[in-house]
Order: structure tokens, then sequence, then C-alpha cells
């Protein structure tokens, strides 16, 4: 997602429209839904879909957030003064402007995991998992099929405590990432 952003913002007029409407489109998907979907109507694996699901994130809201990034960058005056002094756009790109941009991209790398967390469980809950590996969402799937909310309700609060608790450790990681890497947006 971050290539495609910076491709799309060095380039700009109808690469860089064609990026960002290939991107609203996607972010209006139901990435759930279609999983489930294509695992009820084909038969297809969790990690094909898992698969899948990274691939449609590509074009997400990381390359709208890396593509803004990229574009504030390329209007400083060192850009220029590189492009008067002959460097090719691939020494711009690779020396000058993703370096700059790199304190934005980690911290967006970090916090994408939770929300793959996330998703798995709920593909889970909708029977959609691997066998052969234990998840949250596979205990969570167990737990409710087999009457857990009547038994012992920690069969499903232990779970789901786990993963808000994961889930708020990435998000503390990247808040400290994005402190640490750009010290100029506090």
């Amino acid at each position: 997602g971050g290539a495609i952003g910076v491709f799309a913002g060095y380039k700009g007029g109808w690469v860089d429209s064609l990026v960002q409407h290939a991107t609203e489109a996607n972010l209006i998907l139901p990435v759930v839904a279609l999983g489930v979907l294509l695992y009820s109507y084909y038969n297809i694996s969790l990690w094909i879909i898992l698969a899948i699901v990274i691939l449609s994130n590509v074009l997400g809201s990381s390359t709208k957030v890396f593509r803004a990034a990229f574009l504030q960058e390329k209007e400083a005056s060192y850009i220029e003064a590189a492009r008067a002094y002959g460097a090719s756009d691939w020494r711009i790109i690779r020396r000058y402007l993703i370096p700059r941009i790199l304190p934005v991209i980690i911290p967006q790398i970090v916090m994408l995991i939770p929300n793959f967390i996330f998703l798995e469980a709920t593909l889970a809950i909708f029977n959609i998992f691997d066998a052969a590996y234990p998840t949250w969402g596979r205990i969570l799937y167990s737990a409710l099929r087999n009457g857990a909310m009547y038994g012992s309700r920690f069969w499903v609060l232990e779970p789901i405590s786990l993963m808000l608790i994961t889930g708020l450790s990435f998000v503390l990681i990247s808040f400290g990432l994005n402190r640490m890497l750009a010290p100029h947006l506090r």
C-alpha cells in the first residue's frame, strides 16, 4: 500500500486519480462479509481468505495516509534542488522521500496487526478457521457453540479480554513508535 501510494503521489495525474478511485472503492467493500461468502460458497481455506483480505487491504486507508505524507514532502524545497542538479526520479524517491515518510509508515503497519487479530476472531465465530491452529476466535466459537453462556462465562471472557489487551498493546507500541520516529508530531 505504501509503495502504491508513493508511486501515485509522485506521478500524479491520471495514475493518482486511478489509485485514489480504486482505494475509495476498496474502502467501502465489506471485507468480513466477502470472506464469509467466499468460505460458504466455495469452501476456500482460511489462509486463502486471509490472503485475499490482506491483498485487498493493499488499496486501503494506509495508501491514502502514505500518499498524503508523500505529497507533503514532495513539495519541499530540497526536492526542487535535487531536481535542479539532475537527480533521477528513482533517486529522489529512494534517497530523499522514503526516509522522510518512514516515520509515518512504521506505526501504520503496527496498527494493522490488531485489525487482523480481530478479523481472524470474527471469521472464526462464523466457523471459518483452520482446525490445526488454536486461536482465540476458535476458542470463542467452541465456547459459544457448546453453551458456555449458560455454564462458565470465562470461556468467552478470557479470549475476548486477551484479544483486547493484545490490541491495546499494539496500539500503544504504535503510539510509542510514532513519538520516537516523528518527534515533530508532538
